[in-house]
């Protein structure tokens, strides 16, 4: 009698552990789910939320890699990078197999590229292309290195990364144009020091350039003439004008390149964010 009543007593404890946790999944499914649609629907603060929540229920860690996943997501659409790497790493951390490995490793380096911080994108990826596992992902590989080289201005060095995957990308084009239209930076400051004014004429600032040349023209003369006529004293001030005239136009050269070249690589980025239809960061 004591058996059968044991016996039905654990029977019924086993269905009803069973039953909890079917439900229990189905609940946490539902929750995914749910927590997806947010996500879709671009409500990534409500999203995440809910993926938290998830998280929180989530006892057996079903869902321990994809939500962390979803939630770095949410993050890196309302631009929080940092928070976005926090939950990609715990999501890498949490990864099970290769695939899930690689793609979590892939968004933390797409936040790098965003932030701009490219020796650490660089870093991963090296490391990513160095492992056996992943030979077959080394088009996928030269082709985030190149976007790490764009958004670092090095548009010569994505231009080759992109040519390793293929001579006919027409992200190659685009990089070499943007290079060709980069203004040199010591171009700029040498023909400054020979002829104050011209790196800012090369930059296309005609205005600045002839003020500079003006004023060092001018202090030149004065200086030249102080000396002639035996005033060495006005002929030292004046020289030391000129000399701290001619840094600053040398520096002025220099700042007019480097802004030229933000402008033209900015133009560049948000062509691509606008016109190029292939995966971007």
């Amino acid at each position: 009698m004591t058996s059968t009543v044991s016996k039905n007593f654990l029977s019924l404890l086993f269905v009803h552990l069973i039953f909890n946790s079917l439900f229990s999944q189905d609940y946490l499914y539902k929750q995914y789910e749910f927590a997806n649609q947010l996500y879709e629907r671009k409500e990534y603060y409500d999203a995440i939320t809910e993926y938290k929540r998830l998280l929180f229920f989530d006892k057996e860690n079903t869902y321990l890699y994809s939500a962390n996943l979803m939630v770095g997501r949410c993050y890196k659409s309302g631009a929080k990078l940092n928070d976005a790497i926090k939950y990609f790493s715990l999501a890498n951390a949490n990864s099970v197999g290769d695939e899930e490995y690689y793609s979590s490793k892939i968004e933390i380096v797409r936040c790098n590229i965003l932030r701009r911080t490219t020796d650490q994108a660089i870093l991963m990826l090296d490391e990513l292309s160095k492992d056996i596992r992943f030979k077959s992902k080394e088009a996928d590989i030269d082709y985030w290195r190149g976007w790490a080289y764009i958004f670092s201005d090095d548009w010569q060095k994505a231009a080759l990364e992109f040519n390793n995957i293929s001579p006919d990308n027409p992200l190659i084009k685009l990089c070499e144009q943007t290079d060709g239209e980069l203004y040199s930076v010591e171009f700029a400051k040498i023909i400054s020091f020979i002829i104050p004014g011209a790196g800012q004429v090369y930059t296309g600032n005609y205005l600045s350039g002839l003020m500079s040349l003006a004023w060092n023209g001018a202090l030149v003369y004065l200086s030249v003439n102080s000396f002639l006529e035996e005033r060495a004293f006005d002929g030292l001030i004046t020289t030391g004008v000129f000399f701290r005239f001619h840094r600053g136009n040398i520096q002025n050269a220099e700042k007019f390149a480097l802004a030229k070249n933000v402008e033209i690589s900015n133009k560049m980025l948000k062509y691509l964010r606008e016109n190029y239809s292939g995966t971007k960061p």
